[in-house]
């Protein structure tokens, strides 16, 4: 854990949008990254008819962290969430969901829609998400349905954790 700080804190992360140019580097993090939970590579891409939207954490030039959002269904969701190892557990994950899920608000979208893993829902939980159904097996663990709304992420931000 030392080893993690110290990493972050040498290395200036910068979370943004990312960019076409970037694609290969996220898409490479996200197979790694599901490969580590058991989940076959066919599930990694998101059809463009999805409307896909990306995010990066990146340091040093090199992508860390990445999240995207898309349509289904009608609503919109967020996934392929994954930091590299060697930099989680340091909050650059944390910072990345927020900066979504901020983004898919400001695009005007009410309510965010997930199936994430435990340590994801946590988070979530903290900023005002609900568990929206049971809990089920997905490969190499589980993942639980969460719903975020806006209204409800703006109460929890304007409301300071104790």
């Amino acid at each position: 854990m030392v080893e993690e700080d110290q990493r972050f804190v040498r290395h200036a992360v910068n979370i943004r949008r990312a960019q076409a140019s970037e694609m290969d580097a996220i898409m490479s993090l996200v197979c790694d990254t599901f490969e580590e939970q058991g989940i076959p590579r066919e599930l990694n891409h998101i059809p463009e008819e999805r409307s896909p939207v990306w995010w990066c954490a990146e340091a040093d030039g090199t992508v860390i962290g990445t999240i995207a959002s898309y349509i289904e269904d009608g609503k919109t969701h967020l996934g392929r969430y994954t930091i590299k190892p060697g930099y989680r557990d340091c909050g650059i994950g944390t910072k990345l969901l927020r900066f979504a899920i901020e983004d898919v608000f400001a695009q005007g979208a009410q309510i965010i829609y997930t199936e994430s893993r435990p340590a994801t829902v946590k988070i979530l939980e903290k900023m005002g998400a609900r568990i929206s159904g049971e809990t089920f097996p997905f490969f190499k663990g589980v993942c639980t349905p969460v719903d975020l709304s806006r209204e409800d992420y703006e109460k929890r931000k304007a409301t300071p954790e104790r």
